[in-house]
């Protein structure tokens, strides 16, 4: 197979980064492809260096916009993509020569919709933080469902992934959010009829501290909890009883986390952004308190939440406290 094969990476003010990046893409053994780079409205040297790639490959098409966010230049690469098979990189991160080549041997044999591959995280210094293996293994839509709720392969994330350029005929990122990636997997694993995974480590993580990730915890996360109810409902609406289970308990572990996350790091102002969950997360953890078992989820949060929410605004009243004690 020698289709042609868009690579998107959008970015934003990556200029210590997008070299490697780019640079592991053209040096890729599968040669029958285009590099798209989405340059977010960057205001460092990211673009420049775009267009210098740009001039020296024809496979590099650059396109420049308005800073909207990673949603909307992974849209752009979406709507410019000329190849049948899409793949996306995020710009700090780099592939192995032989990624695209073993992602389209194996879209070859399989005729799957989606071919995921294995991964490392690395950090600053460039050590390799864990390795994520996943089995070699082709599944069913139903199957994929199951795996991808419980965790155990086809992860929520859209890079390290060879897609069928039609799953995206109806499917788009959504804009202005975070956790971009949790809104729209899900989605294209049911639009899947076939998806395989290979043990083959070939995408490489970049856990940059200053990125999107790895920033301090604020009110923009709560976005978190409207992914894991869609999840949740879609799974209602199609899964079956243990994978509707699953989907359940990681919507409340959704609730939990970023309400205790909340009350422990978000300021006054930025409290507030929590209200309109408020009434769900009540109600939902007491519900949760008295359906799962302990071996399914701890139940000291969800009974504090649920039956001690003065615990928490203590807990911020002290902490407040301790940091003017602190400051004298």
């Amino acid at each position: 197979m020698n289709e042609l094969v868009s690579v998107i990476v959008p970015l934003y003010n990556v200029e210590h980064y997008i070299r490697k990046c780019v640079m592991s893409v053209l040096d890729q053994t599968y040669k029958n492809f285009e590099l798209l780079l989405i340059d977010d409205g960057s205001t460092d040297k990211s673009g420049q260096y775009c267009d210098e790639f740009g001039a020296l490959d024809p496979r590099v098409k650059v396109m420049h916009k308005k800073n909207g966010g990673q949603s909307e230049a992974r849209n752009m690469g979406l709507d410019y993509a000329d190849g049948r098979f899409i793949f996306f990189l995020d710009s700090d991160d780099w592939i192995e020569p032989e990624a695209l080549a073993v992602l389209m041997d194996q879209m070859d044999r399989e005729d799957a919709d989606m071919i995921c591959c294995s991964y490392r995280l690395t950090d600053e210094n460039g050590e390799v933080l864990e390795s994520v293996v996943q089995e070699a293994k082709t599944y069913s839509m139903e199957e994929a469902v199951k795996a991808y709720v419980s965790g155990t392969a086809i992860h929520s994330v859209v890079w390290g992934k060879l897609y069928k350029k039609e799953l995206f005929d109806s499917i788009r990122f959504p804009a202005s959010r975070v956790h971009e990636d949790d809104f729209i997997s899900y989605q294209l694993v049911y639009a899947s009829r076939k998806i395989t995974t290979v043990s083959d480590v070939l995408y490489n993580y970049f856990q940059r501290q200053n990125s999107i990730m790895h920033e301090a915890f604020s009110a923009k996360r709560l976005i978190k909890i409207d992914a894991a109810r869609d999840l949740y409902h879609k799974i209602l609406e199609h899964g079956e009883k243990e994978v509707q289970h699953i989907a359940y308990i990681r919507y409340i572990e959704a609730l939990q986390s970023m309400y205790v996350c909340s009350m422990k790091y978000l300021d006054q102002s930025q409290l507030k952004s929590l209200d309109p969950y408020k009434d769900e997360i009540y109600r939902e953890c007491k519900k949760a308190y008295h359906f799962l078992g302990k071996e399914e989820i701890p139940r000291r949060e969800l009974f504090l939440i649920s039956y001690c929410p003065l615990y928490y605004q203590m807990y911020r009243l002290i902490r407040r406290l301790g940091k003017k004690m602190v400051k004298r």
